[in-house]
């Protein structure tokens, strides 16, 4: 496989974790306000 190949794979695999992250960083922020909303 050309090397500019797999550079963007492995860009775009990156990406996809950082964005993965972020949600899981959001979602959880939304948990915890929703708890203290709860008490």
């Amino acid at each position: 496989m050309p090397k500019e190949k797999i550079d963007k794979i492995l860009l775009y695999n990156e990406q996809d974790v950082v964005s993965l992250f972020q949600i899981y960083v959001n979602w959880n922020i939304v948990m915890k306000r929703d708890k203290i909303l709860e008490s």
